[in-house]
């Protein structure tokens, strides 16, 4: 076995020895290229440790680091690429005997039915190559969430995924309050905190922090599903270090929601609040510390995101109609895809066919016509406008996996007395909520945080057995509490 091992090591490090005199010898951006030592020498290191693998993608993945890398350098996927060395050290692990797979099966099966369900729908679909295509792009996503929830089976993995995604959240914030706090917006930190002038509320219009992405809104709602790990880091973690890191996180992640003027993240904030209130029931001294900072963060509000929350009630007042330009062209959208469910209840128009629709709808319905093609702005109803109502079903059925998963590891776990596992596990079924309420009125744009977010889901029952399984046999996992 150990000489099939360095068999197989040679062989790798063959591999990656022809690949890069390839690309010195191909057109690849100079970055690259000078990069390709040290991409190797990471790779064959991220090899011998499939979760150090895992962490860095999800240190990626929240970073969209692929993305800015792509746009301002020209450097192909970072996510491929990782994606590429994990399968290429399962496949090698597993064929020498070091790895197992945990396949979540169930899992696979919606997600299978769901994807086939989108290209299928480009039979009907208007614009069939657009449905095709958006098929396509459903499954190179979702096997992100496989991959976590198929590799993740221990707690140290577990935590080490979530605090790299922690990392990379926290990293894009810090970045995001500097820039408010200084005021210099066109310091973008090489694509990981960019912002743009947007309507706030009337005619006035003030910068709005996007993050590494293009939209605040969307931004708000990746860093929302990171809130609730990051508090819980705090009671959590052992070292004084990681609980003030922990902090500092929390801090930053809250700080860029509310300067994203985001209203859907910042219901979503408070529900998820909420919530761990209700779940948690922190002591009273915890509970005044943080209405005391709340208060003393306040002054440094600017009286325009006031504004903005009360122009929600404005808008919808029947006399104010136009107050605000951005709820009345969701009110339209939802309108529209209403309409669309109501032509086609059964199979609805087509995956990736409601812009395509759009136009045609506003003409239809008379209602705001910007002549371009627009987005649903609801994950739900972009689901059921584009899929019908048997997409729709199976769509409900793979968030209930979600739920379902978390409950029995959560469940699990306190019965093996892994109490910082299981409410790490409590964490990021809150951080799920706050991504899906914030859903409510935005579509599927950047899915690979949801994907991130549902492998670690579905992951968790197998990390609950793997763990009650060490406490029945003496062993200590991480951070286990008794």
């Amino acid at each position: 076995m150990a000489g099939a091992g360095r068999l197989a090591e040679t062989a790798l490090f063959s591999g990656i020895g022809v690949f890069c005199i390839v690309a010195l010898g191909t057109d690849l951006p100079p970055a690259l290229v000078l990069g390709l030592p040290f991409v190797c020498a990471a790779t064959l290191l991220l090899l011998q440790r499939i979760e150090w693998c895992l962490a860095v993608l999800a240190f990626v993945i929240y970073t969209n680091l692929a993305d800015v890398l792509l746009a301002r350098y020209g450097i192909p996927s970072v996510t491929k690429l990782l994606f590429g060395v994990v399968i290429a050290a399962v496949i090698l692990r597993w064929s020498l005997g070091h790895q197992k797979l945990h396949l979540p099966v169930l899992a696979i099966l919606l997600v299978l039915i769901y994807g086939v369900l989108r290209i299928v729908s480009s039979l009907y679909a208007m614009d069939s190559g657009a449905a095709l295509e958006d098929g396509m792009a459903y499954f190179k996503e979702a096997m992100i969430g496989l991959l976590f929830a198929t590799l993740v089976v221990d707690a140290a993995a577990f935590r080490g995924v979530l605090w790299a995604a922690l990392a990379g959240g926290g990293l894009v914030a810090a970045l995001s309050t500097y820039q408010v706090v200084t005021g210099n917006y066109d310091m973008e930190f090489g694509g990981l905190a960019k912002a743009g002038l947007h309507q706030i509320v009337g005619e006035l219009d003030s910068y709005r922090i996007t993050g590494p992405l293009t939209d605040p809104n969307f931004y708000a709602q990746t860093l929302v599903a990171l809130v609730p790990v990051a508090v819980n880091r705090i009671a959590g973690e052992r070292t004084p270090m990681l609980k003030f890191l922990a902090a500092l996180v929390a801090g930053v992640l809250v700080t860029a929601i509310v300067f994203s003027y985001s209203r859907g993240a910042l219901l979503a904030l408070l529900c998820v609040a909420a919530a761990m209130a209700l779940v948690w029931r922190p002591k009273p001294r915890h509970i005044l510390a943080a209405a005391a900072v709340g208060c003393m963060m306040l002054p440094f509000v600017p009286a325009s995101y006031y504004d903005r929350i009360a122009a929600v009630e404005t808008t919808l007042d029947s006399d104010s109609r136009g107050s605000d330009g951005s709820i009345q062209g969701r009110m339209a959208q939802f309108q529209v895809g209403l309409a669309m469910v109501g032509n086609h209840p059964i199979t609805g128009v087509g995956a990736g066919n409601y812009p395509v629709n759009f136009e045609q709808y506003t003409n239809l319905l008379q209602v705001e016509n910007r002549r371009e093609e627009r987005e649903a702005h609801s994950l739900y109803l972009e689901v059921l406008a584009e899929l019908g109502v048997v997409g729709f079903v199976v769509f409900c059925a793979l968030l209930l996996s979600l739920a379902v998963s978390i409950y029995t590891g959560v469940r699990t776990l306190d019965g093996a007395g892994c109490r910082d596992t299981a409410n790490l596990g409590r964490a990021l079924g809150f951080g799920l909520m706050g991504y899906g309420i914030a859903a409510v009125w935005l579509h599927s744009a950047w899915p690979e945080y949801f994907w991130l977010l549902a492998g670690l889901a579905w992951a968790l029952p197998i990390v609950a057995r793997t763990e009650a399984g060490m406490a029945r046999t003496g062993q200590t996992g991480v951070q286990q509490e008794g």
